[in-house]
């Protein structure tokens, strides 16, 4: 139950909500969309280029966010399949010293310490594992709920910020038939695309994010201590009462 696994997760889904940061394409493409006196005759020009700019950014955004969740799932398993061994070799090492102790019994009284001890220790294990096992469960449950529920769907604000901006080339292409200048029109179009950016940034706050993973890592960590130490404490009483009972010190 090494920390490094858990900080590599916490990293790869902090990956995930990184890729939510500002789209400074996007913001930056309204600076060359025909600004002052060329904006009305550019303006489909102007919208098709940021419309452009966020199904480019979309389609990027998508790919990673595919790419880190595979990433994040294969770490899963990996750390999943080092678990079970580990657990496979200390069951292993177990039986042999079982079968010591067993071979050590000889009479009636400490064959059945050991068979005691045996069934206490088999359920201290057993507890232990549904333990850690429940404290993974719950801390891999809230990383995909920050990833796909608490901070909403990429699609979805994506989707937003592009049907914010098709208004605001409405709005501009109105302005301008209405007789609005240039100047004027590009300043408002401007304001409202980087309001639609604004929004999209707010909807996706870095800060959150770390504060929300750093408290399911203390939680899983706590929960893991918790039945570490329980386990250790059981152990203890179970291996003095089979001392007294087999006579050895």
């Amino acid at each position: 139950m090494k920390n490094t696994f858990y900080t590599k997760v916490a990293t790869g889904a902090l990956g995930i909500m990184m890729m939510t940061a500002p789209l400074a394409t996007f913001a930056a493409t309204t600076e060359k969309v025909g600004a002052g006196a060329n904006f009305c005759t550019n303006v489909d020009a102007a919208g098709a280029k940021i419309i452009s700019a966020i199904d480019t950014k979309t389609g990027t955004i998508n790919a990673k966010s595919t790419k880190r969740l595979a990433t994040l799932a294969d770490n899963r398993q990996k750390r999943d399949e080092t678990l079970s061994t580990k657990r496979a070799e200390r069951d292993t090492a177990l039986d042999a010293h079982y079968t010591k102790l067993e071979n050590k019994a000889d009479t009636d009284a400490k064959k059945a310490a050991v068979t005691a001890f045996k069934t206490s220790t088999d359920a201290s294990i057993k507890t232990r594992r549904d333990a850690v096992n429940a404290a993974i469960a719950t801390y891999r449950t809230g990383i995909d709920a920050l990833i796909s529920g608490k901070f909403g769907s990429l699609d979805t604000d994506l989707a937003t910020m592009k049907t914010s901006a098709n208004a605001a080339l409405t709005k501009a292409k109105n302005s301008c038939a209405g007789g609005t200048d240039s100047k004027t029109a590009y300043t408002t179009f401007r304001a409202d695309i980087k309001a639609a950016h604004d929004a999209y940034k707010a909807s996706h706050s870095q800060t959150k994010i770390s504060a929300d993973i750093k408290a399911l890592g203390t939680a899983r960590k706590a929960s893991v201590d918790a039945a570490i130490a329980k386990f250790k404490t059981d152990m203890t009483a179970a291996r003095a009462t089979l001392k007294t009972a087999l006579g050895t010190k």
